[in-house]
């Protein structure tokens, strides 16, 4: 049986694993496109030309580990950081980054300060 999702039109076949985070998320976001919101207009759509990191998640396997305190910043400072398990790869701009929890190599992301442009379509970035 296939269903069609009435806010984005996307059809699944039904029972499908992805059905399961589509209401918490839905809920998270309230309609609110926070990229666009804060004048990141390329971002927050997965759609060519715009920017976008992707996780695929193994939910079976999905689990937190126990957070800890890493002191790496500028000027001594610290952060909480908390690994999970369940990620298969992680890919940003394009760029596979993570392979079920280990780092790749490429960080092609960066710090984003301001209103960024419109994306660049037809194109890659």
């Amino acid at each position: 049986m296939t269903l069609t999702d009435p806010d984005s039109g996307i059809e699944r076949l039904a029972g499908e694993i992805l059905d399961v985070v589509d209401q918490p998320v839905r809920r998270a976001r309230s309609g609110l496109n926070l990229p666009q919101r804060n004048r990141l207009r390329d971002r927050g759509v997965l759609a060519p030309g715009y920017r976008a990191d992707v996780n695929v998640i193994d939910f079976e396997h999905l689990t937190a580990r126990r957070p800890e305190m890493r002191h790496d910043l500028p000027a001594g400072g610290k952060r909480l950081v908390q690994a999970a398990d369940g990620y298969v790869v992680t890919l940003v701009s394009g760029q596979v980054t993570y392979e079920n929890g280990e780092a790749m190599g490429p960080l092609p992301g960066r710090l984003v300060r301001g209103p960024q442009p419109d994306p660049v379509m037809g194109g890659t970035r």
